[in-house]
């Protein structure tokens, strides 16, 4: 169901000076928290047919709660934010997965077999920040024109994450953290066309055709998986 951002109230502020970690989050749905995590995911920006606001669907995890530590009441292993946004220029400009979200004061819920968080008009807040363990504290994209100071507990939430982040990739797959649920059982000859919607996938480019019609330049790429098909 569609959210209008501009007719939602603002909640009580009771969690803002508060972070909680994820596995936190998850075990008390249906109230409003603070916390941090890493982005392991991200779609567009976009609009459905009945919104009125740009939502971006963000896929965060963190040291107590991810794919590799187990999942509460059989739930998936993140959490997914709901952030709606008035205008284009307003959504998280998400630079790469591996990178940090604050959360303030989101709603969380549960939301099929996941727990969801979505920010509320006028409480909520969120900020990015660069993982890579040599770039300053300070965010990198957020909700306000100028973002709310930084508490030590978040400071602190934020360097400890660029350490577990760096060793969570550096041992661990892309291919074990959920990108690859919806696999096709289906025997199919080298003829057919299999159309898949809304997946991820980890493939090489091996050409790149440029062509030039009415005067628009595209490029056509083509891609190899680890099974030598081709996209």
């Amino acid at each position: 169901m569609s959210q209008r951002l501009s007719e939602k109230t603002s909640p009580l502020m009771r969690s803002k000076k508060v972070l909680h970690n994820l596995k936190t989050v998850v075990s008390k749905p249906g109230q409003y928290d603070s916390t941090i995590g890493i982005i392991l995911d991200a779609t567009g920006d976009y609009k459905t047919d009945d919104s009125y606001d740009y939502v971006t669907k963000i896929k965060i995890i963190d040291s107590t709660y991810n794919p590799s530590v187990g999942k509460v009441a059989k739930k998936k292993g993140y959490v997914m934010a709901f952030v709606f946004s008035y205008k284009l220029s307003d959504t998280p400009h998400i630079r790469k997965l591996g990178d940090i979200i604050l959360l303030r004061n989101f709603k969380f819920d549960n939301y099929k077999d996941m727990v969801k968080g979505y920010n509320s008009k006028g409480g909520s807040e969120w900020q990015i920040f660069d993982s890579r363990k040599n770039t300053p504290i300070q965010a990198i994209s957020c909700s306000k024109d100028l973002p709310s100071p930084l508490s030590l507990e978040e400071k602190n939430a934020i360097a400890n994450l660029k350490e577990w982040g760096y060793k969570f990739f550096s041992q661990t797959s892309l291919y074990n953290l959920g990108w690859f649920e919806r696999e096709v059982s289906k025997k199919r000859s080298s003829n057919d066309i299999l159309y898949k919607k809304d997946i991820d996938m980890i493939v090489k480019v091996v050409q790149d055709v440029r062509t030039i019609i009415d005067g628009v330049v595209y490029d056509k790429l083509v891609f190899v998986d680890k099974d030598k098909r081709l996209y």
